[in-house]
């Protein structure tokens, strides 16, 4: 039901744009997901909404030339970032990955995670009652390899940042400092989530707060992704953030969180 209410207003307000030659945008209004790749060689990086299955074909069709993508990495196992992957699994015969923590949750074998009182008050977290509530058992999701490689990407890794969820990752390209977050961080204003999208008012760079699997944990992480010294931010949730602005709302983020 939650995850109803969701689908119904990102599918009529989703939208798409390239941010470099080989990272491609698609925003599911409440989520984002990315491209990332040449035409003749690319993957998807989380998959949205269950309904989102329909625009990611459309975006296939006209921007790849029909071409599916290699694989699909999912940052963590959300509703929101999860929902078409096990539909593409078995529609394109393609390779899904998740950090080996992550994978239980995925399959719902481990669905139990602690809550933080901070979160009662949270429009989203009301919405969203549980967090796995998508169980995908039949889902043959894989291991990232453990020397952090991304598989079809050669200059890029992924990284542990465990809090949001315990095996959430983020994707980083050392070359330019481009970070892929997840929700490890997001970027939206001082007022709620879902107000913030309705509104569309000014970026702002936060704390993911929904539904965190160890809110200490998950400071650790952005500290961790903060050292990356990242030039431009591009989260599941929110606008890319990207140069001094990001570097300027990182450094404000570290000195409220420790």
């Amino acid at each position: 039901m939650e995850s109803f209410f969701f689908e119904s207003i990102s599918s009529l307000l989703t939208s798409s744009k390239s941010i470099f030659d080989d990272i491609y945008l698609l925003n599911f209004y409440f989520a984002n997901a990315y491209m990332i790749g040449s035409k003749e060689r690319y993957i998807l990086v989380d998959t949205g909404f269950k309904n989102s299955k329909f625009y990611i074909k459309k975006i296939i069709r006209k921007h790849f030339d029909n071409r599916i993508p290699k694989a699909i990495i999912l940052t963590h196992g959300h509703f929101d970032n999860i929902g078409s992957a096990k539909y593409f699994e078995k529609e394109w015969k393609i390779p899904v990955y998740a950090h080996i923590k992550e994978i239980p949750y995925i399959s719902g074998k481990n669905i139990n995670e602690k809550k933080d009182e901070h979160l009662k008050s949270n429009l989203v977290a009301k919405l969203s009652k549980y967090k796995y509530n998508i169980l995908l058992d039949d889902l043959n999701v894989k291991a990232l390899p453990e020397d952090e490689t991304i598989p079809y990407l050669d200059d890029w890794r992924w990284i542990h940042c465990p809090g949001h969820t315990e095996g959430h990752i983020a994707l980083f390209r050392d070359k330019d400092r481009t970070l892929i977050c997840g929700d490890a961080l997001m970027t939206k204003t001082k007022i709620t989530f879902l107000q913030s999208d309705l509104l569309s008012t000014e970026n702002s760079i936060d704390l993911s707060k929904y539904n965190p699997f160890d809110y200490e944990v998950a400071k650790k992480s952005i500290y961790k992704l903060q050292q990356l010294h990242p030039f431009l931010l591009l989260p599941s949730h929110g606008k890319p953030l990207s140069k001094d602005k990001l570097i300027s709302h990182l450094h404000f983020l570290m000195k409220q969180i420790f």
